[in-house]
Formats: structure tokens, C-alpha cells, sequence
């Protein structure tokens, strides 16, 4: 995956000055990517440390990954625009693993810009929580707070608005919603009408149980399968871009068929997500047959007829009954002796 990360402090972009000391401890002849999401004081402090690299002539370049699609046109502007203030959120790590993945491969700098670059367009992201995170000394206000019973459809990776909030009814209402409202929304329809091969990240956000993860990724499978024409290639899943204690989780489409480069690659960005990785923080799990969860994992709700029961029962159960009765007055003796089993 990467090579190296910068930190700042919780929701804060790092420091030029340290990107600048660890893009030096790195670097190489062959070449160093810089990988940033959609935010305004990252790339600011990214782009100052890269145009310094570049005017020493040394290989440093960077990308912007926007992969949010929850709040598109957020500043008035068409999809097709060169500027755009859709957030960075979960697919980024989906570039992290690929790109890693070329690496090793020893593509050149030139052929791995040229993927980082064709796959950014095909990246799509919406998340959905139950509550907000809160980050260390914060304020958070009652009108900040997400009510009891809502959820919020299309919030950000640090708190930030998202599109609405939503009465809470199930997982498959859930899904139901990302997609009506966002996915089939925001994705231009001349695109959305040709997707077909897509990888889908089912990220967790933070406070969501394996239970509630797997509910997620079958129901996921279950719409996708029912609904819709897509075929998904690969489902990655887990805690893969965390926001603190966020109660959520967000679903990002990579969209295989978006353009030649990514489309003639299927078989080496699905070599790219099966690859293993040795990351200490990394919660990289991968299911390559999604199909089956929803072909041969049928979920079915067995109701219990006391009435129907009665009639199957014989009437003369008068032997059963003694001897049930001799059986429970002898668990009820050793009662004692059980309890101290556990």
C-alpha cells in the first residue's frame, strides 16, 4: 500500500514542513505519487511541498481523489468542470492498494499516474451514520447531534453535513436510499446506464458491530442482485477508513467500465485488491464470489403457529407427559449440583 503517511492531528491536515522531511526520506529516482483527499488545507500543504520538489527537478507529483457523491454540485458546478468540491472519502484507500500494488510490480511513475488518474473518475462514495463522531475536546451542539431513530445519508468522513436525515425503518431501506438518492442521482446517467463491472468497498466508520457489517454486505448483495444490472467483481470489507466512534458505514462503486484504461485492467486491479498486504493498522478483507452470498445464502423468516402445532400433536399424549414430567422433577432435584456446573 503505502510507502509512508503524514499525519497531522485529528481532522487537521500535516504540516508542509513534515510532508517535505518524509517525501526526502523516500524518495527515490524512480519517482515519488503523493495521494491526497479532497480537502482544502491538505492540498494546500501537499501541492506547496510537491511544487518545491518539482522546482528541484526532482519526479514528485500528486493526485486528489473526490470520490463523495452524496453532495454533488456543491458549488454550483457541473460534474464535467476541471474544479469540483466533492469530499475524498473511502475510495482513496482503494488507490492506496493499487497503486501499492503497481508499485511492486515496478510499473514506471509515468504508467501509474496514468491509472491513478483513469481510476479517481470511476470512484464513487456515500456513507450514511446514526451518529456523528466527536473528536477529542470538542463542542458538539444539541443541532449537531443526529436524533434518536434518524440517520444521516451522505455525512463526512470528519462530521460534516451530508444531504438529509432520514427516519430510520431498516438496513434494506437503508441501501434502498443510497442508492435512489445518491448512486442513481448524482452518477451521470450516460455513465450510471453503462456501469456493469464494479468493485464495491463496504467500509465501516467506526462502531459498527461484524454482526451489523455482515447484515450490511447481504442486504447489500441482495438489492444489487435484484435491482439493479450491476456485477460485482470484488466486495472489500471492514474498518477501512475510520472516523473515530461514527456509528455508520459507507459504500464506494469503482466503476470498471468507466473508461479504456481501467476497463482493459479488470483481471489486474482485481490481482491488485486480492494481493496481500502486511499494514499493522490494516482491515482489508475481500470476498471474491459475492454473487454467492446472495444465490446461495437465502435468508428466510420461519413464524411459529401454535394453532398448526396443535393439530400435529397426538391427543393421547398422556405417556409423553409422564414421562417429561419425571424428567424435569428430576433436573429441578438437582438443581444445586447444575448451578454449580456453571
Amino acid at each position: 500500500m503505502l510507502t509512508c503517511a503524514v499525519c497531522g492531528d485529528i481532522f487537521s491536515s500535516p504540516a508542509c514542513a513534515n510532508i517535505i522531511k518524509a517525501v526526502q526520506k523516500i524518495y527515490t529516482d524512480a519517482g515519488v505519487i503523493i495521494i491526497v483527499k479532497n480537502y482544502t488545507g491538505d492540498i494546500i500543504n501537499f501541492s506547496l511541498a510537491c511544487e518545491l520538489f518539482k522546482s528541484q527537478g526532482k519526479k514528485v507529483d500528486m493526485v486528489i481523489v473526490d470520490d463523495d457523491i452524496s453532495l454533488i454540485n456543491m458549488n454550483g458546478k457541473k460534474e464535467s468542470d476541471e474544479f469540483n468540491k466533492r469530499r475524498g472519502l473511502c475510495g482513496t484507500v482503494l488507490l492506496y492498494k493499487i497503486l501499492g500494488y503497481l508499485s511492486e510490480k515496478k510499473f514506471s511513475f509515468e504508467d501509474m499516474m496514468t491509472y491513478a488518474r483513469s481510476i479517481i473518475p470511476s470512484l464513487y462514495t456515500v456513507g450514511v451514520s446514526l451518529t456523528t463522531c466527536i473528536p477529542p475536546f470538542s463542542s458538539i451542539t444539541k443541532g449537531d447531534v443526529i436524533p434518536n431513530g434518524f440517520y444521516e445519508l451522505g455525512l463526512g468522513i470528519h462530521g460534516e453535513k451530508g444531504l438529509e436525515r432520514i427516519k430510520f425503518e431498516s438496513v434494506d431501506d437503508v441501501i434502498q436510499k443510497m442508492f435512489e438518492k445518491s448512486f442513481n442521482a448524482h452518477i451521470e446517467k450516460e455513465i450510471y446506464s453503462k456501469m456493469k463491472d464494479v468493485v464495491i468497498i463496504v467500509n465501516n466508520l467506526g462502531a459498527l458491530t461484524p454482526i451489523e457489517m455482515n447484515i450490511i454486505i447481504k442486504t447489500l448483495c441482495d438489492y444489487v442482485y435484484r435491482n439493479t444490472k450491476l456485477n460485482i467483481v470484488r466486495i472489500i470489507h471492514g474498518a477501512v477508513m475510520t472516523s473515530l466512534d461514527m456509528k455508520g458505514f459507507s459504500l464506494t462503486l469503482c466503476n470498471l467500465n468507466q473508461n479504456d484504461k481501467v476497463n482493459e485492467s479488470i483481471q489486474l486491479i482485481a490481482e491488485a485488491i486480492d494481493a496481500k498486504v502486511e499494514v499493522p493498522s490494516s482491515n482489508w478483507n475481500v470476498i471474491k464470489e459475492p454473487k454467492r452470498i446472495y444465490d446461495e445464502y437465502e435468508t428466510k423468516q420461519i413464524l411459529y403457529d401454535k394453532e398448526e402445532e396443535r393439530k400435529e400433536v397426538n391427543s393421547d399424549a398422556s405417556k409423553t407427559k409422564g414421562i417429561l414430567s419425571e424428567l424435569f422433577a428430576l433436573l429441578k432435584s438437582k438443581e444445586e449440583y447444575l448451578n454449580t456446573l456453571d
